[in-house]
């Protein structure tokens, strides 16, 4: 995240998203020092949860959403709104402050 660089606040959003995907003193580094990774580091650090070539994206995609589409439709929801709710509270709280 560059915006501590350029003299930006990151939105609650950014900071909810990153501190879901990486652990507290890689968020610290990406925050407070605006340190930025390459695509491969990305994914080695947890930004991403891989990597791959423009042309592949979409293909990658349809194989996952593939994948997705075998699980039970309401044990998924269930799992993932357990696991995003505080990051949807906190985002939800911030909009229009």
């Amino acid at each position: 995240m560059n915006e501590t660089q350029i003299g930006l606040t990151p939105p609650v959003f950014a900071i909810e998203l990153t501190r879901m995907r990486i652990s507290k003193p890689k968020l610290r580094n990406v925050v407070f020092k605006a340190q930025m990774y390459d695509p491969e580091s990305a994914v080695r650090f947890g930004f991403l949860d891989e990597g791959g070539e423009p042309d592949q994206v979409m293909g990658r995609a349809t194989e996952f959403a593939t994948q997705l589409a075998q699980y039970p439709a309401d044990t998924y929801v269930k799992n993932k709104t357990a696991v995003l709710t505080d990051a949807a509270k906190s985002i939800r709280s911030s909009i229009g402050s």
